[in-house]
């Protein structure tokens, strides 16, 4: 190598530019390391770092992906070495792509002034300023996109409401309004202030019934009593019936189910409960019917046990984590007026033209979010309260639902 060009790589290699950036990826690994090792694998992170969690993880969400495919995700998750790993590596590869993103604009800009030196200064210096720009302008709509994604759109509850029409709906349900919260994942991702918050607003909507379908904690057991402890209010004002989620069952269903009870919660898992009036429930069949299934990745579906000695004149309300249980067969031998259902979280991500790309559903986007029809009843799928696969969200805010029932 040539003195010149040695001379010219050092005085690269010690620009102000890339100095910043190694301190940048130095000072980013560390941080991100230390905080996945606080809030996975101690599980000991303050809520008031939750933001700035998930905003370090979706920087690197790309090497997350590698390392669960290449190490299985309790592997992934649970392991310091491979959040060294991937921090390293994502943030070091963020820096390189910043650095060889300004040497080419760097280059296009001398370019331009080789070509347009026919033209006004003025225009030349705009253009070549424009480019020599571009780099950190790239950054800047990449992190108020970080921000927007993690910061605002999943904090931002919205109540979306539906009137559905019950054929045979006794004349003392006609304007009953039923609450839907589904997918709060209390975990290392979502808050018990949000998940308040999310009850507060549900209570303002002054509704006659709540219905629970599932996932009330994310990862692990460490939050199974505050997770059902944050639905008591909701007991405690209207009655309130719930099903298990796929998490729950993974955090352990038999603690999920009775912390949710000792908070005043129905569980009907391949069961029912009644509505004789609007203000309580009760094992005697008549009014209202409110049954549920177990959960179709971790439970049996059981539509029989869930209907058994309920005559075929009560109107149904049929609670499932899984909207994917409105294709079973089964399900067709059974009057059901309305499935309520969560787990999709509307793929948390909607693009423009494309819709939702990654829906948990063997149906693609048709059960993503929504009142939708399915072969044999209406299916209502809300996108839910909390996150789940990565802590963003996009194009689909987190929902309550109001489901007004009217006589059809």
């Amino acid at each position: 190598m040539s003195g010149e060009r040695f001379r010219s790589l050092t005085s690269w290699f010690f620009s102000r530019r890339v100095l910043t950036v190694l301190a940048a990826w130095v000072v980013l690994s560390g941080l991100g390391t230390w905080r996945h090792h606080k809030r996975w694998i101690e599980y000991n992170a303050s809520d008031s770092w939750t933001v700035v969690d998930s905003m370090l993880h979706v920087l690197v969400l790309p090497g997350w992906v590698a390392a669960k495919v290449t190490g299985g995700h309790y592997n992934a998750v649970y392991s310091l070495h491979w959040a060294i790993i991937v921090n390293t590596i994502g943030f070091g590869m963020i820096g390189a792509g910043y650095l060889v993103a300004s040497g080419v604009s760097r280059r296009l800009s001398a370019w331009l002034q080789e070509i347009t030196c026919t033209q006004s200064e003025s225009v030349d210096v705009d253009r070549r300023s424009l480019l020599r720009a571009a780099p950190e302008l790239a950054l800047v709509a990449g992190g108020g996109g970080l921000v927007y994604t993690t910061l605002i759109e999943p904090a931002w509850i919205h109540v979306r409401r539906h009137d559905v029409p019950i054929a045979g709906l006794p004349s003392e349900f006609d304007g009953l309004r039923v609450l839907q919260i589904t997918d709060t994942h209390r975990g290392p991702r979502v808050t018990a202030s949000f998940i308040a918050e999310a009850v507060r607003l549900g209570l303002a909507q002054e509704p006659d019934l709540a219905v629970l379908t599932g996932d009330y904690v994310h990862q692990g057991a460490k939050f199974i009593e505050e997770s059902a402890a944050l639905m008591a209010p909701l007991a405690r004002a209207v009655p309130t019936v719930g099903v298990l989620g796929n998490h729950d069952w993974y955090a352990g269903s038999r603690r999920v189910r009775g912390a949710l009870s000792a908070h005043g919660v129905w569980m009907v898992d391949n069961d029912r409960c009644f509505m004789q009036t609007r203000n309580t429930l009760s094992h005697d069949a008549g009014g209202l019917c409110i049954a549920g299934v177990g959960d179709l990745l971790e439970d049996d579906v059981e539509p029989s046990a869930a209907f058994a000695g309920v005559g075929r004149d009560v109107p149904r309300l049929l609670l499932s984590h899984n909207p994917d249980v409105a294709e079973m067969r089964e399900l067709r031998d059974h009057r059901v007026d309305l499935m309520l259902s969560g787990h999709t979280h509307g793929g948390q991500v909607s693009l423009p033209l494309i819709g939702a790309p990654g829906v948990p559903s063997r149906y693609g986007q048709k059960y993503s979010k929504g009142l939708v029809d399915g072969p044999s009843c209406r299916v209502h799928i809300s996108t839910g309260v909390g996150m789940s696969v990565a802590p963003f969200r996009f194009g689909v805010p987190p929902e309550i639902n109001v489901l007004t029932l009217v006589k059809a």
